[in-house]
């Protein structure tokens, strides 16, 4: 089930890459997006189920984490990085947020 909350994030995420990220090559957000969520997905999923980290502090920390992975790869400025990550993961965390309110 892990593999599929995955692929939700990245089909969620991927797009406020590619929107923030305007004039980058398709492929290479894609790619970062997939690589910056391959570091942090697990360990928020890892600490999350056997754990039991709460919520918002896991999302903080994935928020900071990826701000910084993004901060790297693309050299952009420390705001927009945060923004970035900050908006990327905030679709991502609402979207897991309904899926519990509803189905778990």
């Amino acid at each position: 089930m892990t593999a599929l909350y995955f692929l939700f994030t990245l089909l969620l995420e991927t797009p406020v890459h590619l929107a923030l990220l305007r004039g980058r090559p398709l492929a290479h957000v894609m790619l970062a997006c997939l690589l910056v969520n391959g570091i942090t997905h697990p360990l928020a999923s890892y600490l999350s189920l056997e754990w039991d980290w709460n919520f918002w502090l896991l999302e903080a920390l994935v928020w900071a984490v990826e701000g910084v992975l993004i901060f790297i790869t693309w050299r952009i400025s420390a705001l927009k990085s945060a923004l970035l990550s900050f908006a990327a993961n905030g679709v991502s965390a609402g979207a897991g947020l309904l899926w519990m309110a509803f189905f778990a």
